[in-house]
């Protein structure tokens, strides 16, 4: 966690600062949050797992006279994604044991989604320690806008038990 929200965020986004810098805005909501609890190791072991499922919308930007005092690009998003995180409880604390993150869109401010450019944010490909800000292991690849896949769930269907089947991505074919 602090290789890529100390290190990686934190050198690309606040310049190595600790905060927010003045004319750079990074808002990341959590929505529709599902979150499923459940003991593991036996009552008296009191220990216990989650796993959580909230959409994230995120939008970014710099101020414009902010980046020409700085001569830092200007820069104004939007992206959408998915989590699938996993949770464990040691010692009465709850701990981030993976943390999932599947981006589905990304696109300039200005333009907006209908205009998104393919691999707007490439995919990381250098794993960590020769990336020293890099992931610890790679994620299965899922399509980004225009293209759409379903991030499995955790969970099987509320009403019918079953678990989603998936279909696999769909390309636009352009």
């Amino acid at each position: 966690m602090h290789r890529l929200y100390v290190e990686r965020f934190g050198q690309v986004f606040v310049e190595g600062k600790n905060g927010p810098l003045p004319g750079f805005l990074l808002e990341h909501l959590l929505l529709q949050d599902i979150i499923h609890v459940a003991a593991i190791g036996g009552p008296r072991r009191g220990g216990c797992a989650a796993s959580c499922r909230p959409r994230a919308r995120n939008l970014g930007s710099s101020l414009a006279r902010m980046a020409r005092k700085n001569g830092t690009p200007l820069m104004a998003w939007w992206e959408g994604g998915m989590y699938e995180n996993e949770y464990v409880k040691e010692g009465g604390l709850w701990k981030l044991k993976l943390l999932n993150y599947n981006p589905l869109w990304h696109a300039d401010y200005a333009t907006g989604w209908s205009h998104s450019r393919p691999n707007y944010v490439p995919k990381e490909s250098t794993l960590y320690p020769k990336d020293p800000t890099g992931p610890d292991a790679l994620m299965a690849k899922r399509p980004l806008w225009p293209d759409t896949d379903v991030v499995p769930f955790h969970y099987p269907h509320p009403v019918t038990a079953r678990l989603a089947r998936l279909e696999g991505p769909r390309r636009l074919g352009v």
